[in-house]
């Protein structure tokens, strides 16, 4: 009998993640931020701080004013990155993970992963700065600069939860636009006609 599982990629079902870090090292992860999306719909929202695993000491006074994070606050409220790691992977399971420059939040959770000694689970990543270059005409494709250029709700920059949601919006909004239903398809490169030749 055939079987009539669909994989996560094909519908717009997605996990948009986004981590603020304590300092340059990308292993220096202080904050996760997620934004779960279900056909197409945001279901839920989270974001909890984390004890950085390069230790809570490790804060550079101009991250902080970028987030406000501090070593006070992860010493208080933070998870340990083998919690957030747990509570990452139940969220997540085999869903496909969306954000906003995944170069920076691929290589944060890959790196926090190996400063603790634990495997970062394989994923399908996908990049909502790859969608705006090719959708967003605007100054630049910051995550802030491509919001205000679709319209969506102004929101608190560099605060995970609330850049994870953004993340999300910015793909769904992209997909309405481009009636695209699945993953897959919104991600897929552009097809590229002929251009008629001279006669």
């Amino acid at each position: 009998m055939a079987s009539s599982f669909l994989s996560p990629s094909a519908g717009l079902d997605f996990v948009a993640v986004d981590f603020e870090t304590a300092n340059p090292d990308p292993s220096s992860v202080c904050q996760v931020g997620l934004a779960r999306v279900s056909r197409g719909q945001i279901v839920a929202t989270d974001s909890w701080y984390v004890v950085p695993p390069t230790g809570p000491d490790s804060f550079e006074p101009s991250f902080s004013a970028l987030h406000g994070i501090t070593a006070e606050t992860v010493r208080r409220e933070g998870f340990s990155w083998y919690d957030s790691l747990d509570h990452l992977h139940r969220v997540t399971r085999a869903l496909p993970l969306v954000a906003h420059n995944v170069a920076f939040d691929r290589t944060v959770y890959r790196k926090a992963s190996e400063a603790m000694g634990v495997p970062a689970r394989d994923a399908d990543w996908y990049d909502t700065v790859v969608l705006a270059r090719r959708h967003v005409p605007a100054a630049n494709h910051r995550l802030d600069t491509v919001a205000r250029a679709l319209g969506l709700p102004s929101f608190h920059h560099h605060e995970a939860e609330a850049d994870a949601v953004t993340c999300a919006h910015i793909a769904l909004t992209i997909a309405a636009q481009r009636e695209v239903t699945s993953v897959t398809d919104l991600w897929a490169e552009p097809s590229r006609s002929c251009a008629p030749q001279p006669g």
